[in-house]
């Protein structure tokens, strides 16, 4: 992961940044450069454009970029996901854009790198914004949340908005300018712009150091500025707000905090936080500590941190867990909700959800309403309740239970042996990755040739030792009907 600056006519409006007075924020938010913005003032929002490159730009020299390619789907889809982390810390927003003419203020690419697995350009002129993802390794080919891929995503996205190394390192040698943050904060559980490893090696979510550099350069999301913040010191503290918009930053300690009605921002520090949202669009993280989270009503976005903890929310909501066998809920509305290491429990209640597992082996149901559903690493337990459900299966040996409704069960390369519990022929759907394991199945009628009568159940031979079974389904009533390839 590497940084540089750039040069050229200018193609965005872009400021300098100054210093905060805080050295967890400066070491952190790169002062050479510029941020993305429309005024002086530190802590303006913003609205960024984005695009994915479909050839190297004309303003890069013969030979500065080796083997360049195009992102493929599953790299389009980590971006999006990435930059929506960072839309959710910040009043920053982000619009996709065609890579026409000068393309988005950021632009994706991908390319040859021998050294590092992604770099970035700090907000200038033609070359700023522009994100170059590794295309030689398997990671950030095909990004997994909680592995090293997805964080390289994390990380470059951070350079392309304003930040820097905490450390006097890079990928790409010559080091990091100063302030640097202690070694002790210098980690992946506090920032993802960190190259040191922390009780989580590959977070799949901004820590609180990077939630607050985010917002000193572009504004507390739901407020716009950096004002009507309150800071905690290292004791236990207890803070009741009102009904306007308050922001609290709790450093340690295990403090409570009831918000009252307004939508609120909380950033918790590293103690055991009781942390009470109350009405309103609340933006709550936990961070490091065993946490008691209740978002209440309204649209709320909820982020566990690094040890077991609960939730319990209201309406439409985003949570996402670091380390920790932890219990996610997602209650009424639509909700998103991540997992990461340790077996999780994720419930995502009514309304169309999508729930991501994440390295241990999870439980995840979608309840009420039509849900995405992920299982990622791991042998995991996914259940989709009512309604039309997809699932994805990921590695692991899974178990898939559709519930009602027409469902569909995404079936890819490397995927384990799977099981579904309750197919219903000729109303859910096997799509299965063309090809598959290299088996040579690129039809349904080669997935029926595939599949054989086991006692009560019809088992289907993916290749690579990959394969998924039907549970108490017969062979003979399997029909092409029942199958996409894609």
């Amino acid at each position: 992961m590497d940084a540089s600056a750039a040069s050229g006519p200018p193609v965005a409006e872009l400021l300098g940044t100054a210093s905060s007075g805080d050295n967890n924020i400066d070491s952190l938010v790169y002062s050479g450069d510029y941020k993305w913005g429309a005024t002086g003032m530190m802590g303006a929002s913003a609205t960024v454009t984005y695009s994915f490159m479909e050839s190297v730009p004309s303003y890069y020299s013969s030979g500065e970029v080796t083997d360049f390619s195009a992102f493929t789907d599953t790299m389009k889809a980590a971006a999006r996901t990435a930059l929506a982390a960072w839309a959710n810390a910040a009043t920053i927003s982000f619009v996709e854009v065609d890579d026409t003419g000068d393309g988005g203020q950021i632009r994706f690419g991908a390319n040859y790198q021998a050294a590092s697995s992604g770099y970035a350009y700090y907000p200038d002129n033609d070359t700023g914004g522009d994100i170059w993802i590794a295309n030689n390794f398997s990671s950030t080919v095909d990004p997994e949340i909680g592995g090293f891929g997805y964080l390289t995503y994390l990380h470059e996205i951070g350079h392309a908005i304003g930040l820097k190394h905490p450390g006097n390192y890079n990928a790409g040698g010559g080091g990091t300018e100063g302030p640097y943050l202690s070694s002790s904060l210098d980690n992946t559980d506090n920032t993802v712009m960190s190259y040191n490893d922390g009780t989580v090696i590959y977070p799949s979510s901004l820590g609180a150091l990077d939630i607050q550099a985010a917002q000193y350069l572009y504004g507390i999301s739901g407020s716009g500025t950096l004002g009507n913040v309150t800071w905690g010191s290292d004791a236990a503290e207890t803070f009741a707000g009102d009904s306007g918009v308050n922001y609290v930053i709790a450093r340690d300690g295990a403090d409570y905090l009831d918000m009252g009605t307004g939508n609120d921002g909380v950033l918790a520090g590293s103690g055991a936080d009781t942390i009470l949202g109350g009405s309103g669009n609340d933006l709550i993280y936990g961070n490091v500590g065993t946490d008691l989270i209740s978002g209440g009503s309204e649209a709320d976005t909820l982020y566990g941190g690094q040890n077991a903890g609960e939730l319990s929310l209201g309406d439409s909501t985003t949570l996402a867990y670091r380390d920790g066998a932890d219990t996610l809920s997602g209650g009424a509305g639509t909700d998103l909700i991540y997992g990461n290491h340790g077996g999780d429990l994720m419930i995502g209640g009514d309304g169309a959800d999508t729930l991501y597992g994440g390295q241990d082996q999870d439980t995840l149901s979608g309840g009420g309403g039509a849900d995405v559903i992920f299982g990622n690493r791991g042998n995991d337990l996914m259940s989709g309740g009512a309604s039309n459900d997809i699932f994805y299966g990921g590695a692991g040996n899974d178990t898939m239970v559709g519930g009602d409704g027409a469902d569909v069960f995404v079936l890819t390369s490397d995927g384990g042996s799977d099981q579904i519990a309750d197919f219903a022929r000729l109303v859910d759907w096997l799509y299965v990755q063309s090809d598959i394991n290299g088996s040579g199945i690129t039809t349904g009628a080669g997935v029926i040739a595939a599949a054989s009568q086991s006692g009560a159940d019809t088992l289907i031979d993916l290749g690579g030792g990959n394969s998924v079974t039907l549970i108490g389904f017969n062979v003979s009533d399997l029909t092409t009907q029942d199958i996409f390839l894609f």
